[in-house]
């Protein structure tokens, strides 16, 4: 029986952080408008229920903003970050 051939070690880095930070909203910067409808979509309210019920299983992903000092632009999680602004207003 041959030898399994040994796969060479792979250079491949990640392009993000793995460490989660809190950021104030005010801070954020969404690079994308939300759609109109969205807000009162049954989608939207199922993000609403589930950060509710359970917080938030996939954090939003930021990046600082290199002309703005302390703010960061929103690359994923439009949605999740409007959810949550209605939330903190509700409590």
């Amino acid at each position: 029986m041959a030898k399994p051939k040994k796969r060479p070690k792979s250079k491949i880095s990640l392009g993000f952080d793995t460490d989660t930070i809190e950021i104030p909203f005010d801070k954020i910067i969404p690079v994308k408008v939300i759609p109109p409808g969205l807000k009162t979509s049954r989608k939207f309210h199922q993000i609403l229920t589930s950060i509710r019920e359970v917080g938030i299983i996939e954090p939003p992903a930021v990046v600082p903003d290199r002309s703005l000092k302390g703010r960061y632009l929103l690359l994923d999680g439009h949605v999740r970050i409007e959810a949550l602004t209605r939330l903190r207003f509700l409590f």
